[in-house]
């Protein structure tokens, strides 16, 4: 039995009871079902008393039994309130003694709203075209290539275009601070991923070179300007 609420707007409330008889006979033939494998010391499986059994497993039997009843029992609460409902739905158990005659419960969810179309027959709608140009295909083709770009090993100093893999530490007053290090740190020279100076810093660098210098950090919403750091750059 359910009754159908509305709170405001789209919510609703389904209120449903669930006599107690259908969760006793779903509970003995779930617990049926666990007798038939559970493994208790002193007996062997399949030939443990059903009393045990109950005692054991009947509170975790009778809580999956509850869950699965709310489901069935909302979903068919709302195929006959011809629902549509929107997200998953709050329970809430109104029933304390769940070995009361009937369990009650309530669903509170939203629904989708109803669109009415109204007539469109006079109304007129403009078609957005595009034309791409020579220029947007190879803009394209540019952006494609460096996405797929192979890169080898060379001797000579780093350059824009290149892809460096250098460890970083960057330290304030002499402490490391937060996001200011980073190990075998995959970097494309000229991509703008980092500061200005920093890339600047590395241009010409070669393998296995090490380098620290100081840099000075972009003003941030404070106005307040960080402190220079101090930044060792093995590549």
């Amino acid at each position: 039995m359910s009754s159908l609420e509305t709170l405001s707007g789209l919510q609703r409330r389904l209120n449903v009871s669930i006599p107690q008889a259908q969760m006793r006979s779903a509970i003995e033939a779930r617990l049926k079902q666990v007798g038939r494998s559970a493994k208790v010391h002193g007996f062997r499986p399949g030939k443990v008393p059903f009393k045990i059994i109950e005692q054991q497993y009947g509170q975790e039997v009778q809580q999956e039994v509850l869950g699965d009843s709310l489901q069935r029992t909302f979903a068919a609460a709302v195929q006959e309130n011809k629902l549509h409902v929107a997200g998953y739905p709050q329970f809430e158990i109104k029933t304390q003694d769940l070995n009361a005659p009937e369990i009650e419960y309530s669903a509170t969810f939203e629904v989708y709203p109803e669109v009415t179309i109204g007539e469109v027959s006079g109304e007129a709608v403009e078609r957005v075209t595009f034309t791409l140009s020579d220029a947007d295909l190879e803009d394209t083709l540019t952006t494609l290539r460096k996405q797929r770009a192979e890169y080898e090993a060379v001797e000579r100093g780093a350059q824009n275009d290149d892809q460096v893999r250098l460890d970083f530490s960057g330290t304030l007053n002499g402490v490391v601070f937060e996001g200011g290090e980073a190990k075998d740190f995959k970097l494309t020279l000229g991509a703008g991923r980092m500061l200005p100076d920093f890339e600047k810093a590395i241009i010409g660098m070669k393998k296995g070179e090490a380098k620290a210098f100081e840099m000075t950090f972009p003003r941030i919403i404070t106005a307040k300007k960080w402190p220079e750091s101090r930044l060792p750059l093995p590549l």
